[in-house]
């Protein structure tokens, strides 16, 4: 385990992580500030702050954060506490159903079983 021996200063609410092509990972992933997926993730991703999965991003996860935004790939449910802003029109992908996608603008689409 890798043990960061900086200053023990609080995390910045305004930092960025990324994930990004060419990495994969699988687990339970929380974060403070911003994380972007351009690469793969399957498991739970939980925070109070914002994912941004960009184009080439693949989430199967639960996810639980204050702002999502999705222009890639996410099957599974997004629970934001603000909002979800999905940049491109398409289906997400539930467990047990395909629902109305909406799009950044308001914008919704039938699709599935909705």
């Amino acid at each position: 385990m890798w043990r960061w021996r900086g200053n023990n200063s609080a995390p910045d609410q305004a930092s960025t992580s990324v994930i990004d092509q060419g990495c994969e990972l699988e687990g339970h992933l929380t974060f403070t500030g911003t994380l972007v997926l351009n690469g793969k993730f399957r498991g739970e991703i939980f925070s109070s702050d914002t994912l941004l999965v960009g184009e080439t991003g693949q989430a199967e996860a639960e996810v639980q954060v204050g702002i999502a935004i999705v222009s890639g790939q996410v099957t599974g449910n997004i629970i934001a506490r603000e909002r979800v802003d999905i940049a491109l029109l398409r289906c997400c992908l539930l467990k047990d159903r395909t629902e109305c996608a909406v799009t950044g603008d308001g914008q919704r689409s039938r699709c599935g079983n909705s």
